[in-house]
């Protein structure tokens, strides 16, 4: 066949619909590796300690120099009305790769930070990006594939723990004083593993991206479709507000996905030093083993969330999965003696956290088109957000492991208001 011929085929009107379904398969596999990713660093914190010989309120601003990067990364989606999306979403997401990679090998806080920095810059971008995409794809029937986006997110969550149990020693002082003390360099070479492993895989789908990136370029190929007539009729009745209204609006959801997200910020990156500190004194590798159990449940939680959905309304769902949240968040206040008790807890806030974020987002993108501008508003509040928590639990978390939950009560009450003010804001405007 002759390369006339081979761009002929893939030229065909008919394979627009193979595109999308092509480039949402590669999307979703990216975002499992970037989960894995992301929820590596955590279960890591308190061995990173000691081979930088850093306390742990300084390594604990990892995630904030993340949130930095983040800040700044979501700021490429103002751009990708000018820039390629696809190409700079590649290098964006290698570099993500590289930065990850070489973290257990950095010798001064700094370096790290460095790493956290330009990780975070791609992270920001990719999710900016990433988001968007799937909806511009996928328009009214979007709710559906953003909730495959949070199986996939889960999975990854599962693996990034997993991938770190067997690597981590933690505290060896406060969790198991009958091994033998080791040196910073062997937790250095311990560490080293997993993160190579994360790195390694992270490489793949940029790859396969780039590839797709010559051979079948993506163009919004759905953009001029119209609008199913619910979905036109919701967002004509948003347009039509004032613009004040329209910028409350607007507020209000990014508070409330602000709020939200930041909680997976801080139980994956807190939840091991947390156990490591309360009176029950988990050993590190019992810690990532709970984490990878969180992200379990929250990857169970969406495949029912799936089957659930065809019965019961998004609305009543988020209502009752923040309910659930919520409770069993102040219940680890009373399980901190009990191994079992925090077993339960935690697999029950995995569970109700995973309808939270997509279920609010597919919500509130049923009234409002969540275009490139608007998208960026969103994940730019949501690096905001993320900045403020890791600073106080890095002050406290030794000491005060209580302040874990303190923070994510009060996160989880500013999102149900914000929410509450939002669905009456909604059902307002359709009367």
């Amino acid at each position: 066949m002759t390369l006339g011929r081979i761009r002929y085929f893939w030229s065909k009107p008919e394979l627009i619909y193979l595109d999308k379904y092509a480039y949402t398969c590669v999307l979703l596999m990216t975002h499992l590796i970037y989960s894995t990713a992301s929820t590596t660093f955590g279960p890591t914190f308190v061995d990173l300690t000691y081979t930088l010989d850093a306390p742990m309120k300084i390594i604990s601003l990892f995630p904030t120099v993340v949130s930095v990067g983040n800040i700044l990364g979501t700021l490429f989606g103002l751009v990708f009305k000018y820039v390629n999306r696809q190409l700079t979403l590649i290098c964006l997401l290698l570099l993500m790769a590289i930065s990850s990679t070489i973290i257990p090998f950095t010798r001064q806080v700094w370096q790290l930070f460095i790493c956290a920095f330009f990780f975070g810059i791609g992270s920001g971008a990719w999710i900016t990006a990433y988001n968007v995409w799937l909806i511009e794809m996928w328009q009214d029937n979007s709710g559906k594939i953003l909730f495959l986006s949070q199986v996939m997110y889960g999975i990854g969550s599962v693996l990034g723990p997993l991938i770190d149990s067997s690597y981590v020693t933690g505290d060896q002082n406060r969790t198991d004083t009958t091994l033998a003390i080791i040196s910073e360099e062997d937790r250095r070479q311990k560490l080293a593993i997993p993160y190579m492993i994360s790195g390694g895989i992270q490489i793949i789908f940029p790859t396969i991206m780039l590839i797709m990136f010559f051979t079948r370029k993506y163009e919004n190929k759905v953009k001029n479709l119209e609008p199913t007539r619910d979905q036109g009729s919701r967002t004509k009745l948003f347009n039509r507000c004032l613009f004040k209204r329209r910028l409350l609006y607007i507020a209000l959801i990014a508070v409330c996905l602000s709020a939200i997200n930041s909680l997976d910020l801080i139980y994956f990156n807190f939840l091991a030093p947390y156990l490591t500190y309360i009176p029950a004194h988990l050993s590190a590798s019992r810690a990532a083993e709970l984490s990878s159990a969180l992200g379990t449940a929250y990857t169970v939680g969406q495949a029912v969330n799936f089957f659930v959905a065809m019965f019961i309304s998004e609305k009543i769902m988020i209502f009752y999965h923040l309910l659930i949240t919520i409770l069993s968040i102040v219940g680890l206040f009373f399980v901190q003696n009990s191994e079992l008790g925090i077993w339960v807890l935690t697999i029950t806030v995995g569970f109700g956290f995973s309808l939270l974020y997509p279920g609010i987002l597919s919500f509130t993108g049923r009234y409002i088109e969540i275009t490139n501008r608007i998208g960026t508003v969103f994940w730019f509040s949501c690096g905001a957000v993320q900045f403020i928590p890791p600073i106080i639990l890095g002050q406290f978390i030794e000491d005060k492991p209580d302040a874990f939950i303190i923070i994510q009560i009060i996160q989880l009450l500013i999102g149900l208001i914000a929410f509450i003010i939002i669905f009456n804001s909604f059902c307002k405007m359709l009367l």
